[in-house]
């Protein structure tokens, strides 16, 4: 599934969510506006998340990290876990996927729930940082009884 299947799910139209934890166990989650897959042999994601959440970014210090990623128009979702390889400020590639991303996502949660554009394109976060991973867990998020099952690749 460390391909296309996987792209589906992390892709532009796809709702991301960052999940991090602190060093004493408590977690966070803030919403990611795009990824991809960097090395499919070495199993490495890049994420852009929010990086106006303090918290979530300071967690990312403790090297775990979580992208949980949904398709908006066939509810197709996982969840990747890893270990962070690097923290960087977003390159012009990646502020370039995060527009053509958020944009996709936000006109698919308008065509399948009826919400004005406007009021979704709100959500926006106002900066980003880039954040690689290497997962190391994968699983079906999906609806239906396979949820929550270890995808092996």
């Amino acid at each position: 599934m460390f391909g296309s299947d996987l792209i589906e799910m992390i892709g532009p139209e796809c709702g991301l969510v960052v999940g991090t934890v602190s060093a004493d166990g408590e977690p966070r989650a803030t919403r990611a506006w795009a990824a991809r897959i960097v090395d499919p042999d070495a199993r490495r994601v890049r994420v852009l998340m929010g990086a106006d959440d303090p918290v979530s970014v300071a967690n990312l210090e403790t090297g775990r990290v979580a992208l949980n990623g949904a398709n908006v128009r066939t509810l197709r979702s996982v969840q990747l876990k890893g270990r962070v390889v690097a923290t960087e400020p977003p390159t012009a590639d990646d502020l370039a996927l995060v527009a053509t991303s958020s944009g996709a996502f936000f006109r698919a949660i308008a065509d399948t729930d009826g919400i004005p554009l406007e009021l979704i394109e709100r959500l926006q976060a106002a900066e980003v940082i880039a954040v690689e991973f290497d997962v190391d867990e994968m699983y079906d998020q999906s609806p239906g009884p396979a949820a929550g099952a270890a995808v092996h690749s």
